[in-house]
């Protein structure tokens, strides 16, 4: 892949100048930076995040964010970053890989008479990752009950807690309300659990 194959790279490369001009290496929010920036519409910026976090340049913590690579930090720190990033990308492959075989990989779970559409959850997702990963399954399985939120045994706490904001604040932009109905932790062995969080979908 070369650089003018990277998605919004040349937008992504001013942001993440601009970004640190203004904060350093001090953390922001995305609202913080939407008035630093002027951006009206917050679809863009926070697309624009995204990648940065995804490229390496950017570390996120919750709803926080941070320069992780300077402009004048020296090659070496670069490097440590960008193989940083690729051990840990190879560890989230290798987990859910050995997490979930191709039996339990199915787009959608029965529980209980009812049908839940799949989303993943790692520990580099927050809310919003989330959500708009269940938007994205919810349009393709429209017939399912709700989501079933799945990952790694020791990440439950996390799902338990993007459920209980999904609960009670719903998804933006979309009428959907949903509700806590089970939760189970499925596997052969210890130390390849997979925790599984059933949220039903309900009107208004």
């Amino acid at each position: 892949m070369t650089v003018n194959t990277l998605p919004a790279v040349e937008d992504c490369l001013d942001l993440y100048l601009r970004i640190h001009d203004h904060f350093g290496t001090e953390t922001f929010t995305r609202e913080r930076l939407a008035e630093v920036v002027d951006h009206d519409d917050d679809r863009p910026l926070r697309r624009l995040l995204e990648l940065l976090v995804a490229y390496g340049l950017l570390d996120r913590r919750g709803e926080r964010y941070s320069v992780q690579c300077a402009p004048d930090d020296g090659i070496d720190r670069w490097r440590a970053v960008a193989v940083a990033r690729a051990e840990r990308l190879h560890r989230l492959v290798a987990r859910r890989e050995s997490v979930t075989d191709a039996a339990t990989r199915d787009d959608s779970l029965a529980h209980d008479g009812e049908t839940f559409a799949s989303v993943y959850v790692d520990d580099t997702d927050d809310v919003d990752a989330v959500e708009t990963a269940l938007v994205d399954a919810l349009t393709a399985h429209p017939a399912c009950d709700g989501v079933v939120l799945r990952a790694a045994g020791d990440l439950a706490a996390t799902v338990q807690r993007v459920a209980d904001r999904l609960s009670a604040h719903g998804v933006e932009r979309r009428p959907w309300r949903f509700e806590k109905t089970a939760t189970e932790l499925v596997g052969a062995e210890k130390d390849h659990l997979e925790f599984r969080l059933y949220l039903r979908r309900r009107s208004g």
